[in-house]
């Protein structure tokens, strides 16, 4: 480990304040910060990780020689903590949307349903007086019964059964030969 207060002060400060922004950096860039857009989260996490890992390299891995402490290289840090901590004071959270609750109409039961007025069975029974035959039906006045124009009387033929009428339209048909079952 190189962090040693005792011999390199300078380089120890460094190497901490490298890690140090790096991690705050890298905090910001979170989506828990509240109000950051995300443009500024990516850098602040692109700028967090390159300083938290030259100081881990510089720290752990980085076995001596030459290097160059640019002080200059804070500004970056100091700026994006500044502008996140700017946009985290002046967010606003979006106005809570009421929910859209839809209550349909209340419509009464249409006409001619539900209970009756009075209870127990109607006034009367049967079809209305409007039903039934119209009087001109039924036997005319001068009705004298079925009227016959009956000659003999056939008797039936073999086997229970009249024989059948004679044809009314057309050519009259033989009588069928032989015995009939």
């Amino acid at each position: 480990m190189n962090i040693d207060f005792d011999a390199h002060p300078g380089f120890s400060t460094y190497v901490l304040l490298l890690m140090f922004s790096g991690l705050v950096m890298l905090a910001l860039a979170t989506p828990a910060v509240k109000g950051a857009t995300i443009g500024s989260r990516v850098l602040n996490g692109i700028a967090g990780a390159g300083f938290f890992g030259y100081g881990f390299y510089l720290a752990f891995i980085f076995g001596g020689g030459t290097y160059l402490i640019v002080f200059k290289a804070f500004i970056l840090p100091v700026v994006l903590i500044a502008r996140t901590i700017r946009s985290i004071a002046t967010y606003r959270p979006p106005a809570p949307v009421a929910p859209v609750t839809y209550a349909p109409p209340t419509y009464g039961p249409p006409p001619g349903y539900g209970p009756p007025a009075t209870y127990g069975p109607p006034p009367s029974y049967g079809p209305p007086p409007s039903y039934g035959p119209p009087p001109t039906y039924g036997p005319p006045p001068s009705y004298a019964g079925p009227q016959t124009n009956a000659g003999p009387a056939v008797p039936p033929a073999a086997g229970g059964y009249p024989p059948p009428p004679a044809p009314v339209y057309g050519r009259p048909q033989p009588a069928p030969e032989g015995p009939q079952p």
